[in-house]
């Protein structure tokens, strides 16, 4: 599994080459608001398994809750493998743009298939100390809600699902700093998907996964 990306690298761009980007990272380190920055900059599509989850925990009936949400997606990690499981998300976020924006991968196998299914795979590790992570983590909690806590904070962090997160830093194209500036980041992923030649504009469409 260690060398699974060793394929990938610049200048190996095709027409109608598909590419994405995996923004990856601990809790609270700042990952989605990095790829909703980059959708912004960009018209990026985000493909999120978040979402997906929350939309299968809704259509069967399972309370709202970030514990709730981590089994389920462990669960679904399992049952359905890795392949399934990405083909799954792609369908329900039905992407369009040039490039698609992960948000929400937390195992080093999804990282995998990934770089299966796209010509080409960015993928981006965000380090963040555990009390910069607890501080952001805590502002978008509600009033009372016990995972604002710091036990609450160390409890989600230790969820199955979240320990596969890690080793995803083994295999990043970058690892960045969660303490830079946002227009710093940005500048730094704008150099790093360049020298991949990856289309920074592009009409919607441009490019498709092998679903």
């Amino acid at each position: 599994m260690a060398n699974f990306r060793a394929r990938d690298g610049p200048g190996q761009n095709t027409p109608n080459a598909a590419y994405a980007v995996a923004v990856c990272g601990p809790i609270g380190a700042g990952k989605t608001t990095v790829l909703r920055a980059l959708a912004a900059r960009y018209r990026w599509d985000i493909v999120s398994f978040g979402d997906y989850v929350r939309g299968v925990a809704d259509a069967q009936g399972l309370a709202a809750g970030r514990s709730t949400w981590q089994e389920l997606g462990a669960r679904l990690l399992a049952d359905l493998g890795p392949a399934e499981l990405v083909h799954r998300v792609l369908a329900a976020a039905a992407p369009s743009s040039a490039v698609h924006l992960y948000d929400g991968v937390r195992h080093i196998a999804v990282v995998a298939e990934l770089d299966r299914r796209y010509d080409h795979l960015v993928v981006v590790y965000i380090d963040l100390p555990v009390t910069h992570r607890y501080a952001r983590w805590v502002t978008r909690q509600r009033a009372g809600d016990p995972d604002a806590s710091p036990e609450g904070f160390r409890r989600i962090s230790e969820q199955q699902i979240e320990r596969g997160v890690a080793a995803i830093r083994s295999v990043a194209d970058a690892i960045i700093d969660g303490r830079a500036p946002m227009p710093r980041l940005l500048d730094h992923l704008e150099r790093l998907v360049t020298e991949r030649g990856y289309p920074l504009e592009g009409p919607p469409g441009s490019t498709k996964a092998h679903l």
